[in-house]
């Protein structure tokens, strides 16, 4: 009776210490923190989130003011959550096999982010959604920023927005879907509503610039130097009160 108490004992610990990828896919870790960072999982209480930590399925995000979060997804995507943001991981599986099912679902409950897609994005751009209460955002392989405000702030409308930088993106409501091209913005205020085509808003984004160009050393044809498409730039990314949630300059994108 006491072996088999003891082996009753040592199989809770195990589940206890047990890494929480092993019972949900996990989505991601984090790369870095800044400030008042939250995350909490199946209505447990919300606790601190830090470097090298694992995002999993079922995740709610939530950063503070003036705080944000870099996470490097699983399909090697890379996702910066802004300040005052809350933001629910649905649904995030990667095939293990050939024609197995990937998709990555999101739910943006409130503020902003920006990401750069991975695999799912560029595979299976039908299965990776960003939701919020207004609208639907999908994606055709991109460098994109989405936001939705409950309720409007000072110069920004409540509603979802989608902001391109490379690459392309939806915005769905019942009421339609519009196209949103770089450097361009969608902007949705109800389900009911037609979301729209508008100018960036400077409140909520920053333009980012086209890509560089550089001289290869080579000449062309003409005798001119040749030059060469340079990969986007990573702009700072723009959160209401703070510059601090920027891209990681050296991690790999």
């Amino acid at each position: 009776m006491q072996r088999r108490n003891s082996s009753l004992l040592m199989l809770v610990i195990a589940f206890a210490v047990a890494p929480r990828a092993a019972f949900a896919d996990a989505v991601g870790t984090v790369l870095f923190v800044v400030g008042d960072v939250k995350v909490s999982t199946g209505g447990a209480p919300r606790r601190s989130l830090g470097k090298s930590d694992v995002i999993v399925e079922g995740d709610i995000l939530a950063t503070g003011e003036n705080s944000s979060a870099q996470i490097k997804m699983r399909d090697g995507g890379v996702l910066a959550v802004r300040a005052n943001t809350e933001l629910k991981f649905d649904i995030f599986k990667i095939a293990r096999n050939p024609g197995e099912p990937q998709s990555s679902v999101m739910s943006l409950v409130k503020g902003s982010l920006r990401a750069i897609t991975g695999l799912i994005g560029r595979n299976n751009k039908q299965e990776y959604k960003i939701s919020t209460a207004v609208a639907t955002i999908g994606i055709r392989g991109t460098d994109h920023e989405a936001a939705f405000i409950p309720l409007a702030l000072p110069g920004v409308p409540a509603g979802a927005y989608s902001k391109v930088n490379v690459g392309q993106t939806t915005l769905t409501t019942t009421a339609g879907t519009v196209l949103v091209n770089p450097n361009q913005m969608g902007f949705a205020s109800s389900p009911n509503a037609a979301p729209q085509i508008r100018p960036v808003n400077a409140n909520l984004f920053t333009a980012v610039p086209p890509p560089a160009t550089a001289s290869s050393g080579k000449k062309d044809g003409s005798g001119q130097a040749a030059t060469t498409t340079a990969a986007p730039i990573v702009s700072v990314l723009r959160s209401r009160g703070s510059r601090s949630d920027q891209y990681c300059s050296n991690c790999a994108l």
